[in-house]
């Protein structure tokens, strides 16, 4: 039931274990083991991190596609942010990244 709900993230090996795709962690076959772990705070952190959708600040934050894929590339400010919600939407509020944001946007209804 577990490993059908969270298909996502967890896998079944061949030598009958557990594999969590986000963590990497292996485990026996045990429901208690699997609830524990779905239940941990490194599995549920990385679920509303990496999850969630971050389309909404394009085209001014964008995917990084230089490296590590768990941080976003700000094409205004030329900075990797992490994908962590709180820290974009910093970001994103900041004076800097408003500043840029309004020269970008005159520019852009210039031309």
């Amino acid at each position: 039931d577990l490993l059908s709900k969270y298909s996502d993230y967890l896998e079944l090996t061949p030598n009958n274990r557990v594999l969590c795709n986000i963590t990497n962690h292996e485990m026996p076959l045990n429901y208690e083991i699997i609830l524990q772990h779905i239940n941990s705070k490194k599995f549920k952190k990385h679920i509303e991190w990496y999850t969630k959708d971050y389309t909404i600040y394009e085209p001014f934050i964008v995917a990084n596609k230089k490296g590590d894929s768990r941080k976003l590339f700000c094409t205004l400010t030329r900075q990797l942010i992490n994908k962590i919600p709180e820290e974009v939407e910093n970001h994103v509020n900041g004076k800097r990244f408003q500043r840029l944001k309004v020269e970008y946007l005159e520019k852009k209804k210039a031309n």
